[in-house]
């Protein structure tokens, strides 16, 4: 699975450069592109940490096609991880906003449009409605684009987020970019989509 991040210019917006001076105690304005920058590495910090997205971005992921054995016990043995598809997918970096679409390219790179899948946002799972059409043995590759980040950003994880740039601008990173405060804030959302959807 390769994952790629299509390049956003947009500028995070969900808190203030206000918010972070009171959150830091600050009250000159020397500083503000130290705390807008501050602002961009703690949120990239704390998204890395919980394997989250938060201000919405559009993913494009890779995931190379294997070919399905015909034994059964093979299918039913079959568990579902980013390394074997055959039984369907997750999508990293949750929570997705949308799925915009799935293409399947062959052997000479000829892409073609895939619609027979069902996404579960509580799971955070692409299921295949039809397995024969994507394992065909001329497919190679299959490409999942799509829409993750939350569209109302949950008060605690802005909390981490405000604390991972106090945390940074203390230069206080012996352990972790990110803070304490925020490792206890993001860990519920680590791998659990339930909490996401």
């Amino acid at each position: 699975m390769k994952i790629f991040t299509v390049p956003s210019v947009a500028p995070i917006t969900f808190i203030t450069l206000d918010e972070i001076k009171v959150y830091c105690r600050i009250t000159h304005s020397h500083e503000d592109s130290l705390l807008q920058a501050l602002l961009i590495a703690a949120t990239t910090a704390c998204e890395n940490f919980a394997r989250i997205t938060i201000q919405q971005k559009e993913y494009k992921v890779r995931y190379a096609v294997p070919t399905i054995s015909i034994d059964p016990l093979y299918v039913l043995a079959t568990k579902i991880d980013n390394d074997n598809i055959e039984s369907g997918i997750f999508l990293p970096r949750p929570p997705v906003v949308l799925v915009k679409g799935i293409v399947i390219v062959d052997k000479k790179g000829v892409e073609t449009p895939f619609t027979e899948y069902a996404y579960n946002a509580e799971q955070n799972l692409i299921r295949w409605t039809n397995k024969d059409s994507l394992f065909a043995c001329d497919n190679k590759e299959l490409i999942v684009n799509y829409t993750a980040g939350f569209t109302n950003i949950p008060e605690e994880i802005k909390q981490a987020i405000l604390s991972t740039v106090l945390n940074l601008y203390d230069r206080d990173t012996t352990e972790y970019a990110v803070s304490k405060l925020a490792i206890t804030l993001l860990k519920p959302y680590y791998n659990n989509p339930s909490l996401l959807s």
